[in-house]
């Protein structure tokens, strides 16, 4: 707690709370602090090493007859004792009435109302609801809830061992088998220069099956993409997904693939199959190559069919908001809005070095964003392309 101060004398057992402004709150029998289960409680260690946890007030949040409690939920109990060595878990009610017998090595929250219980040999797990009846029953392997705090989410199951020769499942977040021997994968985003706003990946997974084919899900098990696409790429809650489907058949389906773009909750936004589809940092364009004549263009996702394919290659600049595009032999420069930065056009176009960088500062306060050249100009000549649309020449490379 930021606000919340404990103070012991030596040689004392009295622990003396004060809030943010030095007045005096409560006091607790303890030697030692601890982190309590959650953000809301602390535990305090006595002299004779056993603990009892409070609340942010003060108040004992376990009463006396409830023994070796580790967590609640304000109304179910989770108690480990330790017996020889061996750890026993139990379930019990705030009253002390038993649901889970103390059979258990360990006992621990899943979704709001419902337990995730380990086996007395570490080998299987299942989960429980309030009542001590078991909605996933004990399989082998590990199982992890993938909601958010109190929102219910899917549950995973995984392979204990790595050598274990098995998949993963999935369950709803009602405890019903939504997939089995599927692989889960973690929705990573692209990396960009700077913040992407609503970039939410822990809100989504994707599942593989044995044919190397993926589907995309909401963390509570809702499907947004079937599982039939050889790769699924996610950006923000704004952004399209880009999934690509295969046009092969045989041991490596997925080496030649077409892209497509949906919505988020799985609509299909763009009728043309696309050779190459990427972002960009803003939500509604796209980068597009045409699987036809391969010709690149940026693509306006709530108005497609106004897009134009001019070029015959289009980059992101490294580490960078802009593009390079090439059309005919000539380059030009577009900003992070994927609009032309000035008209000029050049034989070659690339990121700037630190060596660049220093020269062009010198005498430019306009951000020097890439560099380019003219066949036409000396040996080592080269322009440095401000973000505003100056233009900086040098007859000589940089030292």
């Amino acid at each position: 707690y930021p606000n919340l101060l404990a103070v012991r004398a030596y040689g004392d057992s009295i622990m003396h709370f004060f809030n943010g402004n030095g007045e005096p709150i409560f006091q607790a029998t303890g030697q030692t602090l601890k982190p309590g289960f959650d953000k809301h409680s602390i535990e305090v260690i006595r002299k004779d090493l056993a603990g009892y946890f409070l609340d942010e007030k003060g108040q004992r949040i376990f009463p006396d007859y409830i023994k070796y409690a580790r967590w609640t939920d304000g109304k179910l109990v989770i108690c480990v004792k330790e017996e020889y060595r061996n750890f026993r878990a139990a379930l019990l009610t705030m009253e002390g009435d038993t649901i889970l017998k103390s059979v258990y090595a360990e006992i621990k929250p899943g979704n709001p109302g419902e337990f995730i219980v380990t086996s007395l040999d570490f080998k299987e797990q299942g989960l429980a609801d309030a009542q001590g009846r078991f909605i996933i029953p004990f399989e082998k392997g590990f199982l992890y809830s993938l909601g958010r705090g109190s929102l219910r989410g899917a549950y995973l199951l995984t392979p204990m061992y790595w050598g274990d020769k098995q998949y993963d499942k999935i369950f709803d977040a009602t405890g019903k088998l939504l997939l089995a021997d599927c692989s889960y994968k973690k929705a990573d985003p692209p990396s960009f220069p700077g913040k992407v706003p609503n970039q939410n990946p822990d809100l989504y997974f994707q599942v593989e099956n044995p044919d190397k084919k993926i589907g995309f899900f909401h963390y509570e098990g809702r499907q947004i993409l079937p599982v039939q696409y050889c790769s699924i790429s996610y950006c923000s809650d704004l952004h399209p997904l880009i999934a690509s489907t295969s046009t092969t058949e045989g041991s490596e389906p997925c080496n030649n693939s077409y892209y497509e773009a949906f919505s988020m909750t799985g609509r299909k936004l763009l009728s043309t199959q696309f050779r190459r589809l990427w972002f960009t940092k803003n939500p509604t364009c796209l980068t597009g190559q045409l699987v036809e004549n391969k010709l690149w263009g940026f693509i306006d996702v709530n108005r497609p069919a106004k897009t134009k394919y001019l070029y015959q290659n289009l980059y992101a600049l490294p580490e960078s908001d802009y593009f390079i595009v090439q059309k005919g032999d000539k380059w030009a420069l577009f900003n992070a809005l994927t609009k032309q930065i000035s008209k000029d056009e050049y034989d070659s176009i690339s990121a700037p070095s630190y060596a660049h960088y220093k020269q062009y500062s010198a005498t430019n306060s306009d951000k020097m964003v890439a560099i380019a050249t003219r066949n036409s100009n000396p040996a080592g000549a080269w322009y440095g392309l401000g973000e505003k649309g100056g233009v900086y020449y040098s007859e000589t490379a940089p030292k």
